[in-house]
């Protein structure tokens, strides 16, 4: 219903899809706990599963979605995930990604696909984006996210850095 009265209004939604943890495609795959798999292979079928599902039920209405907000941040770490600031945790988000893309294109080819903007700087210290391009992941997303924070104590966290960074 909102998304209906979005598009008669000209508002375009980006939605995220997904959360690490959502009982609706993680039932016992991670042992009640984000980011913290018992089964990550099982978890990226039903992830997939679940993604197919939401785009083929917009299909036409939604043209963008991203997928997880913030694989890296640090609400996962707090519970033992291996996410969070490691190359490990930048492939299993690419793998997550990857399935995330084709089942999203096999529901609806005209979709695009936003990789997550990451939750803090320490996503691009911690070489995310460049673990990423290197094991060739930049092929299962449309547009690159960035929620580039800004922080007048930190020269790290302003837009032209940022920017600088990610070019």
């Amino acid at each position: 219903k909102d998304i209906n009265i979005y598009n008669a209004n000209g508002i375009e939604p980006l939605p995220i899809i997904g959360y690490v943890f959502n009982n609706l495609y993680t039932q016992g795959l991670t042992d009640n706990m984000p980011c913290n798999f018992s089964n990550f292979e099982n978890y990226k079928i039903a992830f997939g599963n679940y993604v197919y599902y939401t785009v083929l039920h917009f299909k036409g209405r939604v043209k963008y979605y991203e997928i997880i907000n913030e694989p890296n941040s640090a609400f996962c770490n707090e519970r033992g995930n291996k996410w969070e600031g490691s190359v490990e945790g930048a492939i299993m988000y690419g793998e997550v990604l990857k399935e995330a893309y084709i089942r999203a294109k096999q529901a609806d080819p005209n979709v695009k696909i936003v990789m997550a903007g990451m939750g803090t700087w320490d996503g691009l210290i911690n070489n995310w984006y460049k673990t990423l391009y290197l094991y060739w992941f930049n092929k299962y997303f449309d547009i690159l996210g960035t929620h580039p924070y800004y922080n007048l104590k930190n020269p790290f966290l302003n837009p032209q850095t940022t920017i600088d960074y990610i070019n």
